[in-house]
């Protein structure tokens, strides 16, 4: 997200808090200068390389037969996970015990994203309506309404925090324009970004909540939302950025097609330049031509790898550290796959489909979780 030291009483933060690279976020402009240099003189050898799985996923007990779209690992104990129905899941013991955590009056509720800063304190974000927020200090016991858009128009798809006071989320779009909200107080109060100032979207333009990651952030307030729908005129799914924790927003063409079901459903920076945006079209889950796309500038610009090996429409992607360094995971419902030289190669990682994936802020401990209930935990190969 290595580690980040994260103290709740004294609210200091060393780096944001969806950002599992972390060694690479503290050091950003020398690692990445040596990274890339690496990559390229490497890159076609990597490509013909075949290495071991880094791991694999273990199934944990099914809780309630339902989808699950939301994850987030606080620490190595404890992950919150969320989904249909008013689903509410927290592990406090690494997975080995999952309690079902009921939030009032929210029975009918999809809980696309969840963001959890530990056992007790959690947010937790609504897809559809009724478009709310939900804010909880007492591990769920008790809930309340952080937010809520009236506009029926609403629709919520993501939410990432830079730290445990600052965080953001945001909404398909009406009257032409995505809402943007913010907080201040780790969720417990949010406000909606000034209309004039927020990203201006072309004619059925939308983001996916497919997992909670078509959002992501970065180092000293930067921001990336990655959209969908057919609305640009070169069909070209879009990414909007920002660099000042929100306030204005740039705008730039991925190489993934826009259409009504295609497009970013996944979006995560390695650093301040290197990013990797996954999805396609979830309706032809087994297509790979349109599925992954990167930037080196900081979503200025963006291409396509060839010959990647992703194997089909990516839901989420993440990233996760090992003894040997940093990789990439990107899951879907035909399985998962990773890639340790930052997306421009991929391998296969089992069949098992998950909606959604998360490791924690060091990025050694993860969760996936998926159609019908499906919550698994990662495990490490043996050295």
């Amino acid at each position: 997200m290595n580690a980040i030291a994260v103290d709740f009483k004294t609210n200091r933060t060393d780096r944001p808090q969806h950002h599992p690279f972390g060694r690479v976020a503290t050091s950003c402009s020398i690692w990445s200068w040596l990274f890339w240099c690496w990559l390229s003189a490497s890159g076609s050898i990597l490509a013909q390389d075949t290495p071991s799985d880094p791991g694999h996923w273990h199934r944990l007990k099914q809780t309630r037969p339902v989808s699950l779209r939301g994850v987030s690992v606080a620490n190595r104990d404890v992950v919150w996970a969320s989904g249909a129905d008013g689903t509410v899941l927290r592990s406090v013991d690494r997975g080995q015990t999952i309690t079902t955590i009921p939030v009032p009056g929210a029975e009918t509720s999809d809980f696309r994203d969840v963001h959890a800063f530990d056992a007790d304190h959690a947010s937790l974000m609504t897809a559809g309506q009724p478009a709310r927020l939900y804010w909880t200090e007492d591990g769920g016991k008790n809930w309340s309404i952080a937010y809520e858009c009236a506009d029926k128009r609403s629709f919520f798809n993501a939410m990432s925090f830079w730290d445990q006071n600052r965080g953001i989320a945001f909404s398909d779009p009406f009257d032409g324009r995505l809402l943007i909200i913010s907080t201040r107080d780790g969720g417990r109060s949010w406000q909606p970004l000034d209309r004039a100032k927020r990203p201006v979207t072309a004619r059925g333009e939308h983001g996916y909540a497919a997992s909670g990651t078509c959002l992501t952030v970065g180092r000293r307030g930067r921001v990336w939302i990655g959209l969908g729908g057919p609305g640009t005129g070169n069909a070209m799914a879009r990414v909007f950025a920002s660099g000042d924790f929100g306030r204005t927003w740039s705008v730039s063409a991925s190489n993934l097609v826009g259409t009504e079901s295609a497009g970013i459903f996944s979006i995560f920076f390695i650093d301040e330049k290197h990013g990797i945006a996954v999805g396609g079209d979830y309706k032809n889950p087994n297509g790979t031509s349109d599925v992954v796309s990167l930037t080196h500038d900081g979503a200025k610009t963006w291409s396509r790898p060839d010959n990647h090996g992703l194997r089909g429409y990516r839901s989420c992607v993440a990233g996760a550290t090992t003894p040997d360094g940093e990789i990439l995971i990107a899951c879907g419902p035909s399985g998962c796959d990773w890639s340790r030289d930052a997306g421009h190669h991929w391998h296969p990682l089992g069949n098992d489909g998950f909606h959604a994936l998360a490791f924690s802020i060091d990025g050694t401990t993860g969760y996936a979780v998926g159609a019908d209930g499906r919550l698994a935990r990662w495990v490490w190969r043996d050295p």
